[in-house]
């Protein structure tokens, strides 16, 4: 095994961690600590020609948290593996970002910046290679000028690395109860 493959075995073995936390999170949300409702009695008959009420149910999109990441392109991989784990399951979580390689256009700037504001929070993901990845240092930027909840996520324990941009703000080694708290608290 290669060391930069450690990781990702590390992330793949807590991965049923994270599961269970998100079935965790999904029963909190959809039961809010309540017990389970009583079955259904049978429905009685309609009459012919009666118009049905719509039942009203809450959409999906309406009870995910929207989460931006920002990582730098050389750690995309990560970026993925961390997307995959909304793609698992019914998660109350979806992600966001807006990666390119060239990030310093102001129409990028701009909607870079509407797309941070309109989520719920954003996870940063940090490595040596967000020491030069401007683009992602402006993103945090932007989502501390803009009051959006941030936390940074060491993506390898033996990288500690901290722009300055995210000082005063939460960073963690990545682990799954660390990343699901934060969406919690959300």
């Amino acid at each position: 095994m290669e060391p930069e493959d450690r990781p990702l075995l590390a992330l793949l073995v807590t991965g049923v961690s994270l599961l269970a936390i998100i079935a965790i999170a999904i029963e909190r949300h959809t039961s809010h600590g309540q017990a389970a409702a009583p079955k259904a009695r049978a429905k009685p008959k309609r009459k012919v020609g009666a118009i049905r009420p719509t039942p009203r149910r809450k959409r999906v999109s309406d009870s995910k948290k929207r989460i931006f990441v920002g990582f730098a392109i050389e750690d995309e991989k990560y970026r993925n593996m961390l997307r995959g784990q909304s793609r698992l399951g019914d998660s109350p979580i979806e992600y966001t970002d807006y990666s390119v390689k060239e990030p310093w256009s102001s129409s990028w700037k701009t909607q870079c910046r509407q797309r941070i504001k309109s989520c719920d929070g954003m996870i940063a993901m940090l490595s040596t290679n967000t020491k030069n990845a401007d683009g992602a240092r402006w993103e945090i930027k932007c989502a501390v000028e803009e009051n959006v909840p941030l936390l940074g996520v060491h993506i390898h324990t033996d990288d500690l690395y901290k722009p300055s941009e995210i000082e005063g703000k939460k960073v963690i080694l990545w682990t799954w109860p660390g990343i699901a708290s934060f969406i919690n608290k959300l």
